[in-house]
């Protein structure tokens, strides 16, 4: 099924399956739109640990804000983000984690944040094999 329950059903525990054994944390976002009409998106998020990672200067990462970031780049762009197939825009970073495909005629987006970026995208693609089993 491509419903966003069915799909965070899948997604989320393979993801944190994932996580348990690299030790990382952070937020997951999934995402299902019609793959002809982009214009409205169901998504469902989750934390796995930390949301946020704050130094002692007040810098930091807001991984919830990132993870958006990372999902709307990939449906903006049509591939998965970080691939930096035409200039960035505002609100993009370029930073690799969400990861997009097509099935049953729907647009399913997995983002993942909270780790390096090899690490996001990698868990992120746990998820979306997890979906397209």
């Amino acid at each position: 099924m491509t419903d966003i329950q069915s799909i965070s059903a899948a997604a989320f525990p393979a993801m944190e399956a994932y996580l348990k054994k690299t030790g990382f944390e952070g937020v997951a976002l999934v995402a299902v739109a019609d793959a002809d009409d982009l214009t409205a998106l169901d998504m469902k998020m989750k934390a796995f640990g930390h949301t946020s990672s704050i130094e002692e200067d007040g810098s930091g990462f807001n991984f919830r804000a990132i993870v958006c970031g990372k999902l709307a780049e990939a449906l903006e762009t049509g591939t998965d983000s970080g691939m930096l197939t035409r200039p960035l825009i505002t609100g993009e970073y370029g930073w690799k984690g969400a990861v997009s495909a097509v099935k049953d005629g729907k647009k399913i987006i997995v983002s993942f944040s909270g780790a390096t970026e090899d690490e996001d995208l990698n868990t992120a693609k746990c998820g979306m094999e997890a979906v397209l089993k």
